[in-house]
């Protein structure tokens, strides 16, 4: 826990929220400053400020609890046409509070969520999108290989 993260405050009881569920590895609550009304926000218990710093485990099951929400949110009586699930990593992305967390917000037609992506944006040829594939395909098999070996060594 991380003494001057407002989420873990929340998860600690010491900040105010209004709890929607919790489990033994995430939390989710109404965000204060909602997109829309039912706008639910889901943290894993342990402090890290991205995505990438939770183990695989612990990141399956944050999102268990991210499908509970986002599962419930037609049934609850909120306005709810469709799900939107978001999450940030980095002031680059827009992340605001640096403690991992994801939005579940729910959406329907003229609601005033804008998601602005640049319509003019480049489109790549697919001998780069392959390139890239590859790229990120052979970390993926690098890693699938150093935890295979790990495994065989503890073993």
């Amino acid at each position: 826990m991380k003494h001057d993260c407002v989420f873990c405050g929340i998860i600690s009881g010491k900040v105010e929220c209004s709890k929607v569920a919790e489990d033994a590895h995430a939390v989710a609550f109404m965000d204060v400053r909602p997109f829309n009304a039912g706008h639910v926000l889901v943290v894993p218990r342990r402090h890290v400020a991205g995505l990438v710093e939770l183990t695989e485990d612990e990141a399956a099951e944050v999102f268990r609890l991210v499908h509970r929400v986002a599962s419930a949110l037609p049934e609850s009586g909120v306005r709810c046409e469709g799900c939107h699930v978001s999450q940030a990593n980095g002031a680059a992305a827009g992340q605001e509070v640096f403690h991992v967390h994801f939005h579940v917000v729910p959406r329907f037609p003229g609601d005033p969520v804008r998601l602005v992506v640049d319509p003019a944006r480049p489109q790549y040829p697919r001998e780069e999108l392959t390139r890239v594939a590859a790229s990120i395909a052979g970390v993926l098999a690098g890693r699938k290989r150093e935890k295979s070996r790990s495994r065989k060594s503890s073993n």
